[in-house]
């Protein structure tokens, strides 16, 4: 066998040249080869510091490789906070900052290759903003609104600490990994994914992705800390993969006792929450807005104040109707979600504080406390609802899909998938109806007062019994954009709240509603009692004109509507030439406590087509 000898003069070569390659490549020190593109500055290596004296207010440099090793420190003076130096990377190396970078004002480093922060790596400036994405000179000089932009497919990496004293951390790159600890107490948190960023100096949003595609890995992956007033984590989305996921902790730090504001926004890419976000306030808390085509929910959420709550979308605006966010397609809440938004002061909220939107079908199994506030969980064409809501009494909810059932059977045979590991399986059937059992019900006007809206029909299949001394003075809505039928013998029952029914609802989707006369239907055998409470039953005026029947009785047995004491109304319109009746009584029998009752077996009919018919009981 041949053996092979280094002589000694060998080996020292073999050494030296070992060394520059893995200086190169693998070993790093403080930044090399800087030379000043634009500004003013002088630097100077002592032993394992590299001081930049900056004199003028922008300083571009470009270095052949910026890196700091474990035991090094980079250090900036400038002439004062609201300074800023560009260093811009011109070899083919990525940045690997494992050591100290310390700087008195705003420092930016573009390197196309990629930056990592290692788990050492311990960041102080005023801000820093790392981009793979290039700049301008001239932008950059000039300032106001940045642009970044690039084919640069190299990842940014922090495993360390960055701490901005006074501004921003700003993390742009297509496919970004927080594992470590960012601090912007007094600025924006912001981690973007694209090819084409715009960044902008002041406003509510800071940050908007104008281009690019995914990477085949996950485009914003959040598992370490963040604390910051604003936090924005936006990505360029597609289906392909998943353009946000934070499994992380998200604190959004309040500003004069109010809430600080979190964004995830990819509108076409898939979104996940794992971890906590919280946008606490000791006054008001804060805003938390979720956006993407599909949006999965498995964390902890929170937006509660000492006085007043703050604000949580998910997937939409109100009834999908804000400009602002665009709507999801599909959103699951898991069984392991946890979503806050109380009302401190105990008082009732005048704002829209969480809803949870999708146009397809949302699947909520989560558990919400939102004590005085007002709550939304719709889906325009499906809803499963099989979590819970507490609204502390004095708040109110708003459930909203394309058609709803009041039935402790599954109409539609949905397979549920609750748990976070299920965040990527939604349901796709939109056609099927949506429900929510009585039990679910019941639980719900425990805890507030109730509004169920669908586009197209609401039907009760089965009795809701919510007459006990928990439900005192809950009132139930319903609004259906057609119709709304009580089965045969079913019964709804309240204790002192009222009943509140629009049939032809305004409120409806456009586009949304099937086509069909408006009709509010009591089968036979059926009653609403409400034990004090008012019953009101009324046509609406969806597509401009108000137009709905009221059928009380199917004719065999007597339908009931009995209030003890409150009012009932019933303002009907014919609907069409051949259905003239606004309102009919057929075996309908309406009654108050203590009076006699009345019981009408004829058809009661408007003269012309939609003449309304109103029949008011208020018996003395």
């Amino acid at each position: 066998m041949k053996e092979f000898f280094l002589t000694k003069k060998k080996a020292g070569l073999f050494l030296l040249l070992l060394f520059f390659f893995m200086r190169g490549s693998f070993l790093y020190s403080n930044p090399t080869e800087g030379s000043v593109a634009a500004g003013s500055a002088t630097i100077t290596d002592i032993l394992k510091t590299t001081l930049i004296n900056q004199s003028s207010d922008k300083l571009i440099l470009n270095w052949r490789d910026f890196s700091i090793a474990s035991d090094e420190t980079t250090r900036f003076i400038m002439p004062s906070a609201s300074s800023s130096v560009l260093n811009r990377v011109t070899g083919g190396n990525l940045s690997s900052i494992l050591g100290t970078l310390q700087a008195n004002g705003n420092v930016y480093l573009i390197n196309p290759n990629g930056v990592l922060m290692g788990a050492g790596a311990n960041i102080q400036c005023n801000s820093f903003i790392a981009s793979t994405l290039d700049i301008s000179n001239d932008n950059f000089l000039t300032g106001g609104e940045l642009n970044f932009s690039g084919d640069s497919s190299a990842k940014i990496t922090n495993l360390g600490k960055i701490t901005a004293s006074g501004g921003d951390v700003l993390l742009i790159a297509r496919q970004i990994e927080n594992q470590g600890e960012i601090r912007a107490e007094n600025g924006t948190v912001g981690l973007a994914s694209g090819s084409e960023i715009l960044l902008k100096p002041v406003g509510s949003e800071r940050i908007f992705v104008k281009a690019g595609t995914l990477p085949s890995g996950t485009a914003i992956e959040q598992q370490g800390y963040i604390s910051a007033i604003r936090t924005e984590l936006k990505a360029a989305g597609s289906l392909s993969s998943i353009a946000i996921n934070n499994g992380g902790f998200i604190q959004a730090t309040q500003v004069e006792r109010i809430g600080g504001e979190v964004y995830l926004k990819a509108p076409k890419g898939k979104v996940r929450n794992t971890g906590t976000i919280t946008a606490t306030g000791d006054q008001k808390g804060g805003k938390v807005v979720i956006e993407g085509n599909q949006i999965g929910i498995a964390g902890t959420i929170d937006v509660s104040g000492g006085e007043k709550a703050g604000t949580l979308n998910i997937g939409g605006g109100f009834q999908g109707k804000d400009s602002r966010i665009e709507n999801a397609q599909q959103v699951k809440i898991s069984s392991e979600a946890k979503l806050f938004a109380n009302n401190g002061d105990g008082t009732k909220s005048e704002e829209k504080n969480l809803v949870i939107w999708s146009d397809g079908t949302t699947e909520y199994y989560g558990a919400m406390e939102a004590k005085g506030s007002n709550v939304e969980i719709s889906g325009k064409g499906n809803l499963i609802y099989q979590g819970s809501v507490d609204l502390g009494g004095n708040g109110s909810l708003l459930l909203d899909p394309q058609n709803l059932q009041i039935s402790d059977a599954n109409p539609g045979a949905y397979t549920n998938r609750t748990l976070a590991s299920d965040l990527d399986q939604f349901t796709d059937n939109v056609a099927e109806n949506s429900y929510i059992t009585s039990t679910d019900l019941l639980s719900l006007l425990s805890t507030g007062n109730v509004t169920l809206q669908a586009n197209t029909d609401i039907t009760f299949v089965n009795n809701v019994d919510a007459s006990g001394a928990t439900y005192l003075n809950r009132s139930l809505t319903t609004n259906a954009g057609r119709s709304i039928t009580f089965n045969s013998n079913i019964a709804l029952t309240l204790n002192g709240g009222s009943y509140t029914a629009t049939i032809n609802d305004v409120g409806a989707q456009a586009g949304q509603r099937t086509a069909g006369d408006a009709l509010f239907t009591m089968s036979d055998g059926s009653s609403i009692t409400t034990n004090g409470g008012a019953i009101s039953v009324t046509a609406g005026a969806y597509g401009g004109t108000t137009v709905g029947s009221i059928l009380i009785g199917g004719g065999t047995t007597t339908a009931t509507m009995s209030t003890g004491a409150g009012n009932i109304t019933l303002t009907g319109v014919a609907p069409s030439t051949t259905n003239l009746y606004g309102v009919r009584l057929n075996k309908g029998r309406f009654s108050r406590a203590m009076e006699r009752s009345t019981s009408r077996e004829r058809e009661l009919r408007g003269q012309r087509r939609h003449m309304a018919l109103s029949l008011k009981l208020a018996l003395k």
